[in-house]
């Protein structure tokens, strides 16, 4: 797999182009979390551990747009996520050879890949923001308007996103997903919400609720798309506490 930077230089038009842009991000988003991942765990000074929490974040922002714009240019589901297992492949594998190699530091060619994707975050939330707005306007969705009401949700789809997110956080195999209820009563403001006891709300349920107008006005692969995300806080939720 050629190197992020040459890549670039190679395809010097990739932000106008949907396909070259969703990979580009897809590449960053994989770049972002396995080095914060790393660096969380493996911080050889405090300012690593600072760094890691801003690279997971950048993460989040550069996998949505890889997502939105490789499922509106026709990759499946399946494909997305077949295509991220490779980069993450390939750049873990480089990854921990260059750390190796310098005492937990980034270098050359990697550190060149990794200013590709810093240096264009800012670009990267501007097209977020423009995605996000496009995708929340029921017009633009398209056919694939998902009234799911009566159809529940895509429980094929979602064990596949479970069973990747599983095999980034260290999840034990037996691990169950959480309660995908429909919930009339979310605020207008809210798709979805991810509920878990707390100490100030011990109450509360193990779920994910979804707002019934999500699942009226969201296409069936952006309702995916989003269970995913939340389905990523609850990870890491029960990572914290031991699974």
């Amino acid at each position: 797999m050629p190197r992020l930077q040459d890549w670039t230089v190679g395809h010097p038009h990739w932000k106008e182009d949907n396909k070259e842009l969703a990979y580009v991000a897809s590449r960053c988003a994989i770049m972002f979390e396995i080095i914060g991942n790393y660096l969380a765990s493996n911080p050889v000074h405090e300012e690593q551990r600072r760094s890691a929490n801003a690279y997971l974040s950048h993460s989040d922002i550069y996998a949505r747009i890889g997502y939105f714009l490789s499922i509106k240019s026709g990759v499946s589901e399946l494909e997305a996520v077949e295509r991220q297992n490779a980069f993450s492949r390939d750049f873990s594998q480089h990854m921990l050879a260059n750390l190796s190699a310098h005492n937990n530091l980034m270098m050359p060619p990697l550190s060149l890949d990794l200013e590709v994707c810093m240096l264009n975050f800012g670009f990267a939330e501007v097209q977020l923001r423009r995605l996000e707005a496009f995708y929340s306007n029921v017009g633009n969705i398209g056919t694939e308007v998902a009234g799911l009401a009566d159809q529940s949700f895509d429980t094929e789809a979602l064990r596949l996103i479970w069973a990747f997110i599983k095999s980034r956080t260290g999840a034990p195999l037996e691990a169950p997903m959480p309660r995908f209820m429909i919930t009339p009563g979310l605020p207008t403001s809210a798709r979805m919400v991810f509920e878990y006891p707390s100490e100030d709300q011990p109450g509360n349920a193990l779920q994910i609720n979804v707002s019934p107008r999500t699942l009226q006005g969201w296409s069936r692969s952006m309702v995916n798309w989003a269970l995913g995300h939340e389905l990523v806080h609850y990870a890491f939720l029960m990572r914290e506490n031991q699974w």
